[in-house]
């Protein structure tokens, strides 16, 4: 890819990500879809949240600045979001994470964790490192 075209990127993903932006307040959310590939046509709708105990979706705090990433995409990270369920009422296990808008009606972007995620218990947690790529 050519500076101009990562220059372009890299200005707009600031602008996804400033105060006006729809990235400033994004929600991460999890889903327990279970086959699910994600693509530029997944909805919103086409993602089943988890219902257990304590579990609600979780603001991004602080975006990064944007980068160049070795994937050759320009990314923006917004830190470490924490899910934990508070009992053992409602045991499940995560497949992905989603970035909504602020609320949550509108399908940002999605991904699936390499490995499902266990939570059977308030002894675990599913941590998530928000990262958005914009590019090809």
């Amino acid at each position: 890819m050519n500076p101009t075209t990562y220059a372009f990127q890299l200005a707009a993903l600031a602008q996804l990500i400033a105060t006006a932006g729809p990235l400033h307040t994004a929600k991460v959310i999890l889903f327990t879809n279970v086959g699910l590939v994600p693509n530029r046509n997944t909805k919103l709708t086409d993602l089943t949240q988890p219902t257990f105990t304590g579990y609600l979706p979780v603001s991004v705090a602080t975006w990064g600045t944007p980068y160049i990433a070795q994937d050759n995409n320009v990314h923006v990270q917004g830190g470490e979001v924490q899910f934990q369920p508070t009992d053992a009422t409602t045991p499940t296990t995560v497949t992905g994470w989603a970035l909504t808008d602020t609320g949550a009606t509108q399908l940002l972007g999605c991904q699936l964790f390499l490995t499902p995620v266990s939570l059977p218990d308030a002894e675990h947690a599913c941590v998530v490192l928000v990262d958005y790529g914009y590019g090809d």
